[in-house]
């Protein structure tokens, strides 16, 4: 027996609305769509079934308790007497983490603070076995973090006004980033060579440092926070977004701007994401949601605009082996574009809450990852072709350069990667 988080929020929705709380059941029923599976279940599903299953599911751990190692059942009156749903949840702390998932054997592992490093148990391997890995490094926590693209060395920026650049192993030296404004430290961004690094700040100012930690200069046309800064091929320019909506794309070698979109009010960003197609082709988020096909030769311009969602777009994501724009949005819509169509050619209604990764698989696959909790495979018409995995909501996502692994966070604090290699 099994239960996904879609099965989970339709029978605390019905809880709800038998208990008489109509404003808390309308909230859960418009953020998780769950009001879907009504006409389905409806008919064999009673009234009090979810707590039916929680008294049920404690009589089990109560059953499992009073039963040893040797199937003799233990005489402990105590135990039955203050068996109740708390302890039955401490009982599952007690327990190994193992889960099995069907479709990949993902590696587990849960963030935790100043705990001793423990090497990882080796245990023997099955197809549906879940490793738990331990952390090596615990840093703070931050408000950003990246890689850097060609070597071990991350960078960690935090709301202290600071960044530091860590070398793995050596977690224990930081070469540290300081900004003169008391302002946290929005995002960041490595150069492709990994020779540059840029941050931003919630009052819109940017950045340049080197590795070394020399501050090389600082751009300041933004007045809002800054959510995505991003890197062109050649290094030649830095494009940053804000929460406005406003996009300023930089010259690195003259320290200026060379292109500002405007954007008349509206009430919420028209997006969080920015991709460069070429290196002086950009696609960014526009007004009423659209996106906007920026070129910088022989001057400055919008020279196409996409239309198809209707809501705040989420991801952007190029792929240049199949010459495709692939954009998501926060009503859980993917759509493919290519040539020069001002129109999606493929439209996925992938998932019931936001998409927060879309990536190209292979030559004719996307991977998309979702608030929904959920990680699915398409093809390019739309039809889903893998995976389906079932988790709690999905926050961030990222592939590895090989396409074997896929690393996934949730709302919960944990980490799981997964491996893609038997797709």
């Amino acid at each position: 027996m099994s239960i996904n988080s879609e099965e989970l929020n339709y029978l605390v929705w019905r809880y709800l609305q038998e208990s008489g709380f109509a404003t808390t059941a309308f909230l859960l029923q418009d953020e998780s769509r769950c009001d879907r599976l009504d006409e389905q279940y409806a008919p064999y599903i009673p009234a009090g079934s979810l707590v039916n299953l929680t008294q049920r599911g404690i009589l089990y751990c109560e059953a499992d308790e009073l039963v040893d190692d040797k199937g003799h059942i233990a005489d402990n009156t105590d135990t039955i007497n203050k068996f109740t749903l708390v302890r039955a949840l401490m009982k599952d702390q007690e327990l190994p983490t193992e889960l099995t998932q069907r479709d990949m054997t993902p590696h587990y592992a849960k963030t935790e603070t100043n705990e001793p490093d423990v090497p990882v148990q080796e245990e023997k391997t099955t197809d549906d076995f879940i490793q738990v890995i331990d952390s090596t490094f615990t840093f703070p926590a931050a408000t950003a973090a990246q890689w850097n693209p060609v070597s071990s060395a991350p960078v960690l920026a935090y709301a202290s006004s600071t960044a530091q650049i860590c070398v793995v192993p050596h977690a224990d030296t930081l070469l540290t980033l300081a900004h003169p404004l008391a302002q946290s430290i929005s995002c960041c961004a490595w150069a492709p060579n990994g020779g540059l690094l840029v941050t931003a700040q919630e009052s819109g100012e940017l950045r340049l440092w080197s590795t070394d930690g020399k501050l090389r200069n600082v751009f300041f046309l933004h007045h809002l926070p800054v959510v995505t800064v991003k890197w062109s091929e050649d290094l030649k320019h830095i494009a940053s977004f804000d929460v406005g909506g406003k996009l300023i794309v930089w010259d690195i070698a003259n320290a200026s701007a060379i292109y500002q979109s405007t954007l008349s009010e509206q009430k919420e960003a028209p997006g969080i994401e920015i991709c460069w197609l070429d290196p002086s082709k950009l696609a960014f988020p526009a007004e009423n949601y659209t996106i906007n096909i920026l070129t910088l030769v022989p001057t400055p311009a919008v020279i196409t605009t996409l239309v198809a969602h209707t809501v705040t777009i989420s991801a952007l994501t190029y792929d240049p082996r199949g010459k495709r724009l692939i954009s998501s949005s926060d009503d859980g819509q993917i759509c493919l574009w290519s040539g020069h169509s001002t129109s999606p050619v493929q439209i996925i209604k992938a998932h019931s809450q936001p998409v927060v990764y879309a990536e190209p698989f292979s030559d004719d696959l996307i991977l998309s990852a979702s608030l929904d909790g959920t990680v699915k495979v398409w093809n390019s018409r739309g039809i889903q072709v893998g995976l389906g995995l079932n988790d709690i909501g999905i926050s961030c996502a990222e592939m590895s350069q090989d396409s074997r692994w896929l690393a996934t966070g949730s709302i919960d604090g944990d980490v799981k990667i997964w491996d893609l290699s038997s797709i």
